[in-house]
């Protein structure tokens, strides 16, 4: 019990240094914006694993060594592809050896160990690299025995779980194209962890400070308040003070996300798979549509609007819901 418990809060610790740490890796190497955010692509695509995609044991093995057979690479040939494969083998093995050893540790413990890795992210070099590619490949050998087969998991959605998926698309639009921003403006990964952590402080903290059963509410207002403070950091973003504040105050907005798990225990009861299938799918979409949008505009701030217009359309979604649900407990519906 003490090894899965440990292992489990390492590998939880390695997987958000390794996110965060991705984005700034490619700000040290001085990619270009599509890289760096690719870069963050490659993390959520590994992310798909092991919901939706469940790889053997020795799948998730093969995926640690060739991360760590691509960064080893990087020494001696570097291009950016040996880069994006390495962090997207490397977020799929994490993620299955994570799913090995889940325990019942409590969201607050998780939620502190992810802004502990933010804060750790400047620490990100290939030497780090390596070492995080060595201890996934060591753990997944200690739990080589199980039997775990592939397997895809793609759960028929219902309106909750289109909810999900829209409110991480709001997050994931943006969220490393603020990092390239900060890093742009105050030119130090050490403070751009620093600032990143505080919106993730504000994130977590919205959860402990709401106590009362008003889920709906608080999800409506969150959202609209998020989509008011996305708009006006889209417009300040040459504003590095303002845009930093105004980063830390959406935390407030997105962190009522909890609401949607409360009001599926309350009435939809859905298999929590199939919330962490939206979650993910949510990831990958988020940051695709943002890099799309960047794309063709070639204005930092659309991102942030996407964000906004998400964050818009999942109010009007949990509105909708809170509605169908009155009406349908009102007397002779």
């Amino acid at each position: 019990m003490f090894r899965k418990n440990f292992d489990f809060l390492l590998l939880s610790w390695i997987s958000s240094v390794v996110e965060i740490g991705c984005i700034l890796f490619g700000l040290s190497h001085s990619f270009s914006i599509y890289e760096i955010v690719g870069l963050g692509l490659a993390y959520q695509l590994g992310n798909l694993v092991p919901n939706p995609i469940q790889l053997t044991s020795r799948m998730v093995t093969i995926c640690a060594l060739l991360a760590l057979s691509l960064f080893i690479t990087s020494f001696y040939i570097e291009h950016y592809l040996i880069y994006f494969f390495g962090f997207w083998f490397l977020s799929a093995a994490i993620q299955s050896v994570r799913s090995y050893s889940k325990q019942n540790v409590s969201t607050g413990l998780k939620r502190s160990l992810r802004i502990l890795g933010f804060l750790t992210a400047p620490l990100m070099n290939l030497p780090v690299l390596i070492f995080f590619c060595l201890s996934v490949t060591l753990i997944s050998l200690l739990y080589s025995q199980r039997k775990q087969i592939f397997n895809l998991y793609f759960p028929s959605l219902c309106f909750i779980d289109w909810l999900m998926i829209i409110h991480q698309m709001h997050y994931f639009s943006y969220t490393y194209f603020i990092l390239y921003l900060m890093y742009e403006a105050i030119h130090s990964a050490f403070w751009v962890s620093i600032w990143f952590c505080f919106g993730w402080v504000t994130y977590t903290s919205i959860s402990y400070l709401l106590k009362s059963s008003y889920y709906f509410t608080y999800f409506i207002i969150g959202h609209f308040f998020l989509f008011i403070v996305l708009l006006l950091l889209g417009l300040s973003l040459d504003m590095p003070t303002v845009f930093i504040l105004l980063w830390i105050l959406t935390g407030f907005g997105g962190g009522t996300v909890f609401c949607i798990d409360k009001i599926n225990e309350m009435y939809f009861k859905r298999n929590k798979n199939s919330l962490v299938f939206s979650e993910n799918v949510g990831h990958v979409a988020g940051v695709l549509a943002g890099l799309g949008l960047f794309f063709f505009s070639q204005q930092p701030a659309v991102p942030v609007y996407l964000g906004a217009i998400c964050a818009l359309i999942a109010m009007l979604m949990m509105l909708y819901l809170a509605m169908k649900l009155k009406s349908k407990s009102e007397p002779g519906s």
